[in-house]
């Protein structure tokens, strides 16, 4: 039996318009490959979508981390994230945060 191998790059996302409250909610992880390894747009949206951050990742098999800087909004209120990826999408959760997500491989929301 041959091992699927599974793709790191990619958009990962659960974001979602609320019509009713006219709200963006969720996250959006999209991981490319640069010259000096994996990087991430992430943008995370509580009733309106804030700024995507492109941060480095680090990559071990299928799980990832990515680091944002400590001054940052993501890194102060959510902390890092460490998540493994599957062929359906991105599991993980943030450090301050105790409830995982599951992102699903997908276009992006914007798209």
């Amino acid at each position: 039996m041959t091992k699927q191998r599974i793709q790191i790059t990619g958009v990962y996302s659960n974001l979602t318009y609320i019509e009713e409250a006219g709200d963006v909610v969720g996250v959006e992880i999209y991981i490319l490959s640069g010259g000096s390894g994996y990087f991430a747009t992430v943008q995370i949206a509580e009733g309106a979508p804030d700024d995507p951050v492109l941060v480095p990742v680090k990559v071990n098999g299928t799980s990832i981390e990515i680091t944002f800087p400590s001054d940052s909004a993501i890194g102060r209120d959510r902390g890092n994230y460490h998540g493994k990826i599957t062929a359906l999408g991105l599991s993980g959760k943030f450090e301050k945060e105790t409830k995982r997500i599951f992102l699903k491989r997908k276009k992006s929301y914007w798209q």
